[in-house]
């Protein structure tokens, strides 16, 4: 997940139509999403220096001062970047808070740093909230990688955009390091630290987060194929055999085979401060990084125990009130999920901030990032066809009889 694809996220839920003042490049990522041969009816700001000038701002400044249901969106708040020279220079963040201070409108903050962001960033990596006491963020900029407020360990490291007495900005500050090789070298194995969010710490730093698991106070430095709780035909006949060996033992293996070559690769790049290979690492760590995320939530979904297809408790209360019934719900998803051209994921989510369930799709092997994952359903063929051709109507049927509604009960009393 990045910044971007958060800001995207949430322009298309509330129905925007921004002025970006962002770079060539990252209006690429927006193609769709807004149209300026229309009146904008809000801004994004971004990091793109050739845009902070009067001209560009005045113009943001009378979209958001003209129209009393307009948004200031920030990618993200920091006040400064390393240069290419090593030094200091202004990031978006100054730029925010005078367009905040002329229209008295308060910035929504797409990244960093954003609670909302981390814990997406979290939810989308399987953390649970009664983990995040072993989790640790690791960064260079006091304000923006560690201003976060969640009960998470945080570690500045003196690298990069650090400068003396930056360790007194960080509220809660855990540990200080020469380095992250420093932190990793000397703290990692007497840590109960499991999970880590590591920024970029030199000339790429706008690269998108990148995360490391960590087992046992131990590095470990390769992803690994989950086991089942189950056997390959144990939901069987409504998923045959033949497809979850293929399906577990063939497709999954090859996502965390691809994720462990993109993130070795970005490794080496990384010390080679090589900010193309960087970039252009970036769809395979989020293909493969998607589907081994988005698989093994699916697996987890699934039970041969028909006891636990139904839901109970609080989330058939949501269930009803959201969707007017179980047989409502398994309807509309089933729907949205059938009409996903091409391969994709069909999801119902959990929307915090609304209180509420959704139903989202995502392309391809893109995870749910905007909502609390519940549960998911594999619409790419060969989760189905070995078995019901282009039949996708009958897969999505047979798949209620072995989807694991406790577990995703679980997941939604966790989200609360």
């Amino acid at each position: 997940m990045t910044p971007l694809s958060s800001c995207k996220n949430h322009i298309t839920q509330n129905h925007l139509n921004p002025l970006l003042l962002l770079t060539d490049s990252a209006i690429k990522d927006f193609e769709g999403v807004y149209d300026d041969s229309k009146p904008f009816d809000s801004v994004v700001v971004g990091l793109a220096p050739q845009k902070f000038n009067y001209s560009h701002l005045n113009h943001a400044f009378k979209i958001l001062k003209h129209n009393p249901h307009s948004q200031l969106i920030a990618t993200h708040s920091s006040l400064y970047f390393q240069d290419k020279d090593n030094d200091l220079s202004l990031g978006p963040g100054p730029f925010i808070h005078a367009l905040q201070s002329a229209t008295g409108k308060n910035p929504f903050i797409c990244g960093k740093p954003s609670t909302s962001f981390f814990i997406n960033a979290l939810n989308s990596m399987g953390v649970q909230e009664s983990d995040y006491k072993d989790v640790a963020i690791v960064g260079d900029d006091a304000l923006s990688d560690l201003g976060v407020d969640l009960p998470i360990q945080k570690i500045l490291v003196k690298t990069g955009k650090y400068r003396e007495g930056d360790e007194s900005k960080v509220n809660g500050l855990h540990a200080l390091h020469d380095s992250f090789s420093h932190f990793a070298s000397t703290s990692l194995s007497t840590s109960s630290i499991q999970t880590i969010i590591m920024f970029a710490i030199n000339a790429a730093r706008q690269v998108p987060v990148q995360s490391r698991q960590f087992a046992s106070s131990a590095l470990r430095m390769k992803h690994t194929l989950p086991s089942l709780s189950y056997g390959y035909d144990a939901l069987e006949p409504h998923i045959s055999k033949d497809i979850m060996t293929t399906h577990h033992s063939k497709h999954h293996a090859t996502y965390v085979n691809g994720l462990n070559a993109a993130e070795e690769s970005y490794v080496k790049a990384q010390n080679a401060n090589d900010v193309k290979t960087l970039i252009a690492l970036q769809p395979a760590l989020k293909f493969n990084g998607g589907g081994h995320i988005n698989h093994t939530l699916f697996w987890k979904n699934l039970t041969p125990d028909s006891g636990r297809t139904t839901p109970s408790g609080p989330l058939a209360d949501q269930i009803n009130k959201d969707f007017g019934s179980f047989d409502a719900l398994k309807s509309k998803l089933n729907t949205a999920t059938a009409g996903i051209q091409g391969s994709g994921w069909g999801w119902l989510g959990y929307n915090k901030e609304a209180k509420r369930l959704e139903i989202a799709t995502t392309a391809n092997q893109d995870p749910l990032t905007h909502l609390t994952p519940l549960l998911g359903i594999d619409i790419w063929e060969h989760a189905f066809y070995l078995q019901y051709k282009n039949v996708k109507p009958d897969y999505l049927n047979a798949i209620w009889n072995v989807m694991d509604l406790a577990e995703a009960g679980k997941r939604f009393e966790e989200a609360q």
